[in-house]
């Protein structure tokens, strides 16, 4: 989410540096944040992996088409999508906000960070896996395509099909993203469309990063972490959008 527009508005990167290179660090980190959601038991591993497997092709599939309609268009596409995301992960939030209201106050009153805290494990169904799957295959022709990993496809849709809440659906999400981003980033890479010397930079900045940032949101209540997610990400789309419109960089 951060890495496309740093490297199109800050670093100067053309546009197809900044769909492909975030790849490289995309890894690293996801694997990073991933280990750390795992370890305090705030992911599903199983429904993960299928995400994963599911959006493997696909996303060499959107690396080819993002090459041939070439990165100005990616990234006017990153930022719609950027924006549309969080509208949908505000609405979400709405309508918690009006279940929330109307429960009794004897039950709203379970705990300091509220019912929306308490993970509840998704079943490992047929029909969820094959929902995972789907939500993989989708993800992994967006994280080809725009370069972004696929997390903020993943995210609202274990929410909304898997019945996640958002901390279960990010741990969830970055062990399929380390998995979609490894043949995305193979595709651009064979492509040429990876810029080495910012991926170095990258790597050595986001290993830290994601685990500094995966701490943060384990020990912050659901609530605070969807809105954050939601401002990351209509931030980033609003910035990105206006600036390729306005030709800023």
């Amino acid at each position: 989410i951060v890495t496309t527009p740093g490297i199109r508005l800050i670093l100067g990167g053309t546009a197809m540096d900044a769909v492909a290179t975030p790849l490289v660090g995309v890894i690293p980190s996801s694997i990073t944040g991933a280990y750390r959601y795992i370890k305090e038991g705030i992911a599903d591993w199983r429904l993960g992996m299928c995400v994963g497997l599911g959006g493997g092709a696909m996303s060499v599939a959107g690396a080819l088409v993002a090459t041939e309609l070439g990165g100005e268009v990616v990234m006017l596409g990153t930022a719609l999508v950027l924006i549309l995301s969080a509208a949908q992960t505000f609405a979400t939030i709405y309508q918690e906000g009006k279940k929330g209201h109307a429960q009794s106050v004897g039950e709203s009153a379970q705990g300091e960070t509220g019912a929306s805290d308490v993970l509840v494990a998704t079943p490992h169904t047929r029909t969820n896996y094959i929902k995972a799957m789907g939500i993989g295959a989708f993800a992994g022709l967006y994280a080809g395509f725009f370069g972004l990993g696929g997390g903020v496809i993943i995210v609202p849709a274990l929410n909304r099909f898997l019945k996640m809440n958002y901390k279960q659906a990010i741990g969830t999400s970055l062990l399929s993203i380390s998995i979609i981003s490894v043949p995305a980033l193979a595709m651009h890479a064979y492509l040429g469309n990876v810029n080495w010397v910012l991926a170095v930079g990258l790597v050595l900045g986001v290993v830290p990063g994601a685990w500094l940032g995966a701490k943060i949101t384990v020990g912050a209540s659901e609530r605070a972490t969807s809105i954050g997610f939601a401002l990351l990400l209509i931030a980033m789309g609003l910035w990105l959008g206006v600036s390729e419109m306005l030709g800023l960089r």
